[in-house]
């Protein structure tokens, strides 16, 4: 019974992460372009190690997001013909957002077993996939 819930929760919740990766703008603070993109972009050659912010120096990024925003921006570069900003963080956001929903379904899945009626997972279901600011968060 309760797989069948499972399933349709799933389904709206990746339909929401789907709608809110493509309307939502992909940051909360405008820096975050300087922690990732920029690096990114520097790596691309199209940026300069002088404009490049602190950390760069210092050393103290992770090198994982700067090379997953790298390689996004190779891919839509090789399949469009140009390079589109635009295009690669909606490609960005899109796979954040399916990223943070697979985390989310798994732990989800994971917590249905603490709850012993089926009332308590069906909530449990709705409020952790489909609750309203996870998607945003997600971006």
């Amino acid at each position: 019974m309760i797989k069948k819930h499972l399933w349709k929760f799933a389904v709206a919740g990746l339909i929401i992460h789907l709608i809110a990766a493509w309307f939502n703008i992909g940051y909360f603070n405008q820096d975050e372009h300087y922690q990732i993109l920029e690096f990114s972009l520097f790596k691309l050659g199209k940026l300069a190690p002088y404009r490049l912010s602190w950390e760069y120096a210092a050393e103290i990024r992770p090198g994982l997001q700067p090379f997953i925003a790298y390689w996004m921006w190779k891919l839509v570069t090789f399949c469009k013909g140009s390079d589109d900003p635009f295009l690669t963080a909606t490609l960005l956001r899109l796979v954040t957002a399916l990223i943070g929903f697979t985390a989310q379904a798994s732990i989800t899945v994971y917590g249905l077993r603490f709850f012993n009626t089926d009332r308590a997972k069906r909530l449990f279901l709705w409020f952790s996939l489909t609750l309203w600011f996870v998607p945003y968060m997600h971006n």
